[in-house]
Parts: C-alpha cells; structure tokens; sequence
C-alpha cells in the first residue's frame, strides 16, 4: 500500500486540510459595507444592497469557472485585478469598478477573511509537530485568489513556521489540478515529488493534480467538497479521512522507510511533468517561461504579467475613454509624499530571515551577507534595466514600460547566490517582496501633505496615488500609518507598467472619473512623473524639490514645458491649484 512507507515530504492543501473554514452569516453584508466606504471615499455613492447582489452574482460566475477549471489538465490562474473586475463587480459602473480593480490584492484578502471564520481542524497541531520531530519537510499547495490572506492566517494561528514553503495559484499563476503546483512545492523543498504524500480534500482538484504529478501517496480529509464533486473524476485516492487526525495516524503506522533519503536539487517527476505537459494538446499545452525547476507554465500564446499589453487586458486597464469632468490630484509616493533614508539595517533582517528560511540541500550553506549582496546585485540589474527602459521611453522607440515582477527579482537573488533554490524563491517572491520593500528604506511624511490633501477634499477632487512601486501594499501600508485618506493606488507592480508610461496615468484618471485637462500630478522626477504626465494629456504637471532630483534638472523640465510648475512645498501647490479652480469657476460664471 502506497501509505507504508513514510513520506520524504508532506504536502498539504489550506481549506479543508490545515483549516476548516465556515461562512459568517453576516459575512456577504459586512464586505458590501466596507466596499461601499470604499467608494465612498472615492466619490462614487452606491447602495449597500446593489454591492451585495453585485458581490454575490460575482462570486456565482467565479465558481462556475473554478469549476471548468478543473476539467482543464494544465490550468491557469487569473490574477486579483481580473478576479474583481471581471467577475465579483464586474457590472459595476466603469469608476467604481475601476477603483476596485485598483484595489483588488487587499480586497480580495479582506474578502476571503470576512466571508468565512477559519478553524484548525482536529490533529494539525499534532501533526505539525509530529513532521517537526521526525524531519518530514512540510509545504503548502492551495488554489487561492488570495494567497496574502492565507499567509496571514497560518501567522495569526501561530504555524506558519512549520511549512518550508507555501504555494498558492495566485502568485505563481497556476491553478490544480495543474500538477506543477505540486512539483514546484517538493523541488523548493529540495524533495522528489513521487517521494511525498499530497493531502487535499477535492476529487477534481486535488486527486487529479496529485495524480498527474506522481506522488506516492494521495490522501483526502474530507471537506463539504470531498463527496460532492462538480462532475465525475477518474482518479481515486490511496486513502481519505474524516479529519487530519488519521493523516496522523497514517504518518505513525509508516513505519517502513522508502529508498535512503537523499535531497536533490530537481525533480525528475517535476521534469517529467513540464515534458508531458508539452505533448498535450496545443490549445492546452503550457509552454516553459523559464527553465528552472516548478517555472509558472502559461498557455501557448499567452503573456506573461510583465507584458504591458496582457496586462492591460486582463485586469481592466484603459481600452476607451472613460474620463469624465471632475478634476483629481494624481500624485507619486517616493520623494512626494514621503521622503526616504536608507535602512540598511533592517535590510540586513530581511538577508537573514531568508538564510534561515530558505530550503537548502546537505551540504549547502547560506550565510545572511551572501543573501544582502545577492540582493543588492539584483537591484543593480533593475536599476541599469530602468535607466534603460527610460532611455528608450526618451528616443521614441518605446512607448509603455514593463514593471519588473517579484518572481523576476528574487530569481536573480537566486542567481547570484548560485542558484541556490529557484523553486523556492519562485513561490515566496510575493512575501519576500513585502518584506524587502517594508524594509528597504525608512519614510517620514513631508510637511503639508495632509494640508494638500484637504485642500483637494474641500474642493471635490479625488485623491490617486501613482507610483512605481516593487510592492503596491507596502505603499498602501506607509500611507495608512501617516494616517492619509486615498481614494485609490495605481501601483507598477499590479498594473503591470511603470511610469512614465501613459497607461499607468490613464489608469488613475478613469478610476477618478477626471478630466485630464482639469486635473494635475505631482511627482519629484521629470521623466518618469512629468514627462508621463504629459503623454497622458494631463494639463497641470508638477514638480518638487527634496525628492531625489537636483533642483536645475527640474528647472530645465519647467523651461522646456515637461513640467508646468516646480513647487518647494505641498503648500506652494494648494495655492496653485485654490487659483486654478477659482480662475476656471471665474470662466465658467462668465
């Protein structure tokens, strides 16, 4: 019997496997309450019932496609801004809707932790601590539109130091019964997949991808879902359980060994998996986009998120235009609304938590220096890309700028390091982003921005953050300790593309209904904040001193028009733009 031998690493699903989770009664109303103060804020006023029934008709579709899903033997995974977009509010009006899709990674998470209660489901504690005692390398394989709430759970439950490696579809961009999921989790566990136990709790999910990936042994603890599959399955499990309880059980009674364990760096059933992969059919086949080990597979023909125009696709950027006639304060974060230094420090923490963490084969030592000059190599890659991604912005011959994505990033820290562990950094780039970006730099609030603020607020103008960013939620995090009221963040990481790139503009402007020619942006740089303004057709373009450019650079962009103002403080632009408002009222009147 498969479950004889005792495993060489322990994979484990979320729901229905570490956790129960229960829906709140109140759950559907309390996330329409907190929608509708969230457009609210942005100026758009619909009723808590129209979000409700709009949240509720959403999250119907979405499970009619999770479930088409599953048929598909290699599927892919649609990201946050897709999810709430086109499918949660996608009826919305074309504002609103867009402020939401704007919105749409810590939505989702606050969804996903409003709507259901999670509840450690009898015998994971002892588990946990039973693969702790006995080595057994324990990861993480769940389908999730929000991984960053899964994350925060285990955290808030105190285990998620127990998992070597967490795995979820929304950041690696596929879904089960793919079964690269699987094999990506055992590679960054530095374990042979056919050498590990999967535990899930769907037929169609989880015992089709545990099959296609070749584990050895298949168990399901049953779920709501485990005896009610949306079609028939073929596949059958070694074993299933009422609860974790006799996965424990199992794991005690293998008292037979496999073959010696030996760690290896990649998978054969993973390379197996990528190669039948390519043999299916063509409207199915997913093609490599890397050739490292568990690499996210994406249909023929697609794009990657780090391609402007899939990205603009897919998650609700401008295709027409949606502008409307109020006027709003697009403005940038770094160097405007807060002034950084750098916090080396805390960088250096970062540097070691990974050495700590990351899976290594015997033998293998990775010291914390080694992790922060890995780190700083691959900022210095980015920053030679960025000098020349503007470069060609310049010249004419590029028009929209792709953002770099986390796994992008953090597979050159791998690289650096000696290709240490691709897998792994692969399925953690999204956490170790936040964290990198938290730590990077310490922020204080400029003078006058809360006054700038309320200027606009007296006069009814939206307030949209824009900013390149290698992690929108660390920007959103710094505003909310400021204590700053934003109506929405356009962030590179999440759209796709960098200013100055028009789209990224365009964006922020449809989500505020405004109009271009009454609107204005601040920013610090010439390039990337002003001269993308202008490409954007905004008619009143700032500039301010203190950021990171020296004051004759930003004079020369007000000479030759890029700029249409250079201000020394927020307030110096509050008069600016009380003037411009009574000037246009002043019109108007006549």
């Amino acid at each position: 019997m498969a479950l004889t031998h005792r495993p060489h690493g322990l994979l484990l699903d979320f729901g229905g496997v570490v956790f129960e989770t229960q829906k709140r009664p109140t759950g559907l109303r309390e996330v329409a309450r907190q929608v509708r103060e969230m457009l609210l804020r942005g100026g758009y006023d619909l009723s808590e019932d129209e979000l409700a029934r709009e949240l509720e008709a959403g999250r119907t579709g979405l499970k009619h496609w999770k479930h088409s899903s599953s048929r598909r033997p290699y599927p892919t995974e649609i990201d946050a801004r897709e999810v709430v977009g086109e499918f949660l509010f996608s009826r919305l009006p074309e504002g609103p809707r867009r402020l939401l899709i704007a919105e749409a990674t810590e939505l989702l998470a606050t969804i996903s932790m409003t709507m259901s209660d999670h509840i450690v489901r009898p015998g994971i504690p002892e588990l946990l601590e039973f693969c702790k005692a006995n080595e057994i390398p324990l990861g993480i394989v769940s389908n999730a539109h929000a991984g960053l709430a899964h994350r925060r759970i285990l955290a808030e439950h105190g285990i998620d130091s127990f998992f070597g490696v967490q795995v979820y579809s929304d950041e690696v961009g596929i879904r089960k019964p793919h079964p690269g999921m699987i094999a990506l989790a055992a590679d960054a566990l530095h374990v042979d997949v056919d050498k590990c136990w999967y535990v899930g709790d769907t037929q169609d999910r989880d015992v089709a991808a545990g099959r296609a990936a070749g584990v050895a042994g298949l168990i399901l603890t049953r779920s709501k879902h485990t005896d009610n599959p949306p079609f028939y399955v073929r596949e059958t499990p070694d074993a299933v359980f009422d609860d974790p309880r006799g996965l424990l059980d199992a794991l005690i009674n293998a008292t037979e060994q496999m073959d010696p364990y030996s760690f290896r760096g990649t998978s054969t059933t993973s390379q197996q998996t990528a190669s039948e992969s390519q043999q299916a059919p063509a409207a199915s086949r997913p093609a490599p986009t890397s050739s490292q080990p568990g690499s996210v597979l994406l249909p023929t023909g697609a794009s990657s998120k780090s391609d402007p125009a899939s990205s603009h696709q897919t998650s609700g950027s401008l295709t027409t235009n949606v502008f409307g006639s109020r006027a709003a304060l697009l403005i940038d974060h770094g160097g405007v609304i807060s002034t950084s230094t750098p916090n080396p420090e805390a960088v250096n923490e970062v540097a070691e938590d990974v050495a700590s963490r990351i899976p290594l084969l015997p033998g293998d030592i990775v010291t914390a220096s080694e992790v922060r000059e890995a780190i700083d190599s691959a900022r210095a890659v980015h920053k030679k890309l960025k000098t020349a991604w503007n470069e060609a912005f310049l010249a004419g011959s590029r028009t929209d700028i792709p953002e770099q994505q986390p796994t992008e990033f953090w597979a050159t820290v791998n690289e650096f390091l000696g290709v240490v562990n691709a897998a792994w950094f692969r399925a953690e780039a999204h956490d170790l982003t936040v964290r990198f970006a938290g730590a990077k730099t310490s922020r204080t609030l400029r003078p006058g921005i809360p006054e700038l603020f309320e200027t606009c607020r007296e006069n009814g103008m939206a307030i949209i953050v824009v900013s390149n960013t290698i992690s929108g939620r660390t920007v959103r995090s710094e505003c909310e300790r400021h204590g700053l009221t934003i109506d929405a963040f356009v962030c590179s990481d999440e759209i796709g593309v960098r200013k100055p790139s028009a789209p990224i503009f365009e964006e922020a402007l449809a989500i505020a209904s405004a109009d271009p020619k009454n609107s204005w942006f601040l920013g610090d740089k010439p390039v990337n904040d002003a001269a993308g303004a202008r490409r954007a057709g905004i008619a009143n373009r700032a500039l301010i001193r203190g950021g990171s450019t020296p004051d004759n650079v930003l004079d020369n962009a007000l000479s030759d028009g890029t700029a249409t103002l250079v201000v020394d403080t927020p307030q110096q632009l509050s008069s600016a733009i009380i003037h411009s408002l009574a000037k246009e009222d002043h019109v108007h009147n006549v």
